[in-house]
């Protein structure tokens, strides 16, 4: 639609693909929120909690992870071993 450029977009992907399109300016960011890791981490924490009243003490960064053009380039070799 020769868009590209005049509308500003982002996704919830972090493939090669993607941040190659942040890097050249054609997207302006890619989200990596682990969906799975958000909601997995809170309720396995939760019935810690509930069935032995212990909390592991720890910080489970689990997104969302902003990938803009500053930060692309230095996650896509990442990005093509699966690594989030």
């Amino acid at each position: 639609m020769g868009l590209s450029g005049k509308v500003k977009t982002g996704t919830f992907d972090l493939s090669p693909t993607i941040l190659q399109a942040v890097v050249g300016g054609k997207m302006e960011w890619g989200i990596d929120a682990q969906q799975y890791a958000m909601g997995y981490i809170s309720v396995a924490m939760f019935d810690l909690w509930k069935k032995y009243k212990i909390m592991p003490i720890a910080d489970y960064p689990t997104g969302p992870g902003f990938v803009t053009k500053d930060t692309a380039a230095s996650v896509i070799e990442l990005s093509k071993q699966g690594k989030r």
